[in-house]
């Protein structure tokens, strides 16, 4: 029994590090910039002050939910989305190997 619970977290944890390796995809129209975090609800790209929608949403490196407040201080490569009006809506941090490849829209 204790062996069996040992090969299913051993395989749990293969899935888990094969999760990692997976490149993310960003919708069309992605951009690039370097972001800078204020205070919520300041954002900088590019050194230009942007206005974020109320659904703003920001993935971390890890490809995880992060809050804008908790990057405060931060100067970041990312990839961003606006809305119609031209708001921030999606944020991705990214990692140094992500910001080294070209930006393709569409394309990881």
């Amino acid at each position: 029994m204790k062996i069996r619970q040992i090969i299913a977290g051993l395989a749990l944890m293969g899935l888990a590090l094969s999760a990692t390796a997976i490149e993310r995809w960003f919708p069309l129209g992605t951009k690039r910039g370097v972001a800078s975090f204020a205070s919520y609800p300041k954002l900088y790209i590019d050194k230009v002050e942007r206005k974020t929608s109320p659904g703003l949403r920001v993935w971390n490196t890890n490809n995880t939910i992060q809050f804008l407040s908790e990057a405060k201080g931060e100067k970041v490569i990312i990839n961003y989305a606006e809305d119609t009006d031209n708001s921030i809506n999606r944020i991705w941090i990214l990692t140094p190997r992500e910001a080294e490849k070209p930006l393709r829209p569409g394309m990881p």
